[in-house]
């Protein structure tokens, strides 16, 4: 019979620096499968990205402050683990 164990891994994660503060998004790799589909549609961005940010910082974040936090996480997460966003 063949058997494969899963080991706990580390959670890598992206800081974000935004003012004198450090966010950390976890990577592509280190989130559930179910959470990374989510990441294809703008509404699942954004909820994964509240998740991580306080309210007070996600209500300033421009357009292009999101384009610029989930490029630099989709580069990352590639990185790390080969996943593209949008690819599963």
């Amino acid at each position: 019979m063949a058997e494969v164990t899963l080991k706990k891994r580390d959670t890598e994660v992206l800081k974000i620096n935004i003012g004198d503060k450090t966010y950390s998004l976890p990577l592509g790799g280190s989130i559930p499968y179910k959470q990374l589909k989510k990441l294809k549609t703008e509404d699942g961005i954004f909820d994964f990205l509240s998740a991580h940010l306080p309210a007070e910082v996600m209500d300033v974040l421009s357009t292009e402050d999101i384009k610029t936090i989930f490029t630099a996480w989709g580069e990352a997460t590639k990185k790390q683990s080969g996943l593209k966003l949008g690819e599963s």
